[in-house]
């Protein structure tokens, strides 16, 4: 399995024996909503970087990227999505991929 860390994000291969595991990006509360996103540090299909939003009725919703400077992007959209006092309908049709 290949593995990889992030450095001054910078996505660097690594041994499994030096693999960290996830490494935390960002985590924001938003009312009921906890969004976190995270380096995975393997690869995954749609990329290595994860915003995932927990609670609510978008819990489980998430986007995967390749860079840190798109999954940083990625979260605060979706912070400011889940600020702007939508309605849980109109929140429930929003794509979090094309955001």
């Amino acid at each position: 399995m290949d593995c990889y860390v992030l450095v001054d994000d910078c996505i660097v291969e690594c041994q499994l024996d030096e693999w960290r595991g996830p490494q935390r990006i960002d985590n924001t509360e938003v009312g009921e909503y906890l969004v976190s996103t995270v380096f995975l540090g393997i690869e995954h299909v749609g990329g290595m970087f994860e915003t995932m939003i927990f609670g609510g009725v978008l819990d489980s919703h998430m986007v995967r990227c390749d860079t840190a400077q798109e999954a940083r992007s990625i979260h605060n959209k979706i912070v400011e999505v889940l600020r702007s006092n939508k309605t849980i309908e109109q929140l429930k049709r929003i794509n979090f991929k094309e955001i």
